[in-house]
This record gives structure tokens, C-alpha cells and sequence, in this order.
């Protein structure tokens, strides 16, 4: 998982090493991209499932500090997988902020370093030593 500015720079990575894309990992790395911040910076997120995390974040107020200052996307080429009312509310060219930026940092990223990554790399529960999260920034 990585962070991207909005010039699609890599800012942080993490190496995910459980199954699936849980919003523990996406906390991380706005909690760490937080503390490289103004504590009044705005900050716009776009990620591919940003709608769910925006309820999560509202519903168990994860995020207490930071939640008044950020504004979540879903980006543009994952918006058209989703229902229509959250396309509405999230496509990130209907919302302030994003301009037209499509949020697709992290595919390019991917392409760029799909090389380093191991093709047979496991994805099995519990082959990791149960360590969840390695943050790199």
C-alpha cells in the first residue's frame, strides 16, 4: 500500500501482509502523513474503497483530529465500479478540492515497481510471522 502526493510521488509505503485491504492500513498512513503536516493543512484523500472509509471514520470517529480537515474521494477509475448515489458523493471531480486529478498515483506507482515485487509472493494468512505492518517513509 503507498501514499501518493498529488504528482504522484511516493510519499510512504507499507507492506501489507494479511489478505485484503483493511482500514487499519489506510489509519497508518494518514496518522503518519499527519505528523508531516500543519496541524491546520487540509488533507484530500483518494482511494479506491474512500467511501467505506469515510463511513468508518464518521461511525467509530477514528480519527478524531484529522477528520475535520480531510476530504475523501474514491478514484475515478474505481468511482464507475461503485453505486450510483456514492459516485455522486465521491467521484472526486464532483467535490472540492481534487480538481481533475483521476487518483490513479498508486497504479502508475505499481506499474513502475511491479518488477521488485516476487510473482510467486504468498498471500496466505499467517505465512508472515503475524507482523501486519512494516511502514517505510
Amino acid at each position: 500500500m503507498a501514499t501518493v502526493c498529488r504528482h504522484d510521488i511516493p510519499l510512504f509505503l507499507c507492506d501489507v501482509r494479511t489478505p485484503g485491504e483493511q482500514q487499519h492500513f489506510s489509519i497508518a498512513m494518514l496518522l503518519a502523513l499527519n505528523r508531516q503536516l500543519p496541524s491546520n493543512a487540509t488533507i484530500g484523500l483518494m482511494y479506491d474503497v474512500g467511501c467505506v472509509l469515510d463511513r468508518s471514520i464518521a461511525k467509530y470517529n477514528l480519527i478524531p483530529k484529522i477528520a475535520p480537515r480531510l476530504s475523501i474521494a474514491v478514484s475515478v477509475f474505481h468511482a464507475y465500479a461503485h453505486q450510483f448515489c456514492c459516485q455522486i458523493a465521491f467521484h472526486p471531480w464532483k467535490r472540492n478540492g481534487f480538481g481533475k486529478s483521476n487518483g490513479e498515483g498508486n497504479e502508475w506507482l505499481w506499474s513502475l515497481i511491479v518488477d521488485t515485487v516476487e510473482n510467486t509472493r504468498s498471500m496466505a494468512v499467517g505465512q508472515h510471522g503475524g507482523k501486519l505492518l512494516d511502514c517505510i517513509s
